[in-house]
């Protein structure tokens, strides 16, 4: 069945949580639908929806990639990068831990710092900065921000354990991240019990591991236990 958007509305990409799905338009708008009682569609209400709304980003705000976590849903734009929904682990990136933001609020990016691109996990989320590096923020009970330690972050922070070569794409599962270089290699960081991190073993890593075998591929995306 058809989505049925507003007329002479168009998607260019699509990002799925859990029960509801937002979608970027080819003008640079971010319509959400379904469920919506932690604020997860961004139109400023806790009803859900059963066909596409806009999320309530600003007007000067073109959106340039969304990503759709568990429970919360982020936005690149021209004027900053916007998160909203669910904020129990801080993966709205706005330096507080807890509460629920029912519309777009703009994540506190270090000076200088832009994002071209965004992916939502359980309760963490990561994004690719504009000169290609990998940044995360929100929970880390398995290590999922990469950066060695289990320390929640409130804000981006740079993921140090990646190596330092230009990346395309990062995918956020529910505790474990995995990102994509220019060249077609893969790194992956947190849990591990299933071996999701393809690294030929289930031990759980804090720091980014090589992807054994991983070398030629042109997009990856992380599921709840899962890489591919």
């Amino acid at each position: 069945r058809a989505v049925q958007l507003p007329q002479g509305v168009s998607l260019t990409s699509i990002s799925a949580g859990w029960g509801f799905t937002c979608g970027l338009t080819s003008s640079g708008e971010v319509y959400c639908w379904g469920q919506n009682n932690e604020g997860q569609v961004g139109d400023g209400s806790s009803i859900g929806r059963s066909v596409p709304v806009r999320a309530a980003l600003p007007a000067s705000a073109v959106a340039t990639s969304v990503g759709a976590g568990e429970r919360h849903a982020c936005a690149t734009s021209s004027a900053g990068t916007w998160c909203w929904g669910n904020n129990d682990g801080a993966q709205l990136g706005r330096g507080t831990i807890g509460g629920v933001i029912l519309q777009p609020t703009q994540v506190t990016v270090p000076q200088g710092v832009a994002f071209e691109s965004i992916a939502g996990g359980s309760a963490h989320t990561c994004a690719v900065s504009t000169v290609k590096a990998v940044w995360c923020w929100g929970l880390s009970n398995y290590g999922q921000l990469g950066d060695g330690t289990f320390n929640t972050r409130t804000t981006p922070a740079l993921v140090p354990s990646l190596p330092s070569v230009p990346f395309a794409q990062v995918t956020t599962g529910w505790a474990h991240t995995c990102a994509l270089t220019e060249s077609g290699g893969g790194y992956c960081w947190g849990r591990n019990a299933e071996g999701q991190l393809g690294d030929g073993t289930v031990t759980q890593r804090l720091s980014a591991v090589a992807v054994t075998g991983f070398t030629s591929a042109t997009r990856i995306s992380a599921g709840s236990a899962t890489f591919s």
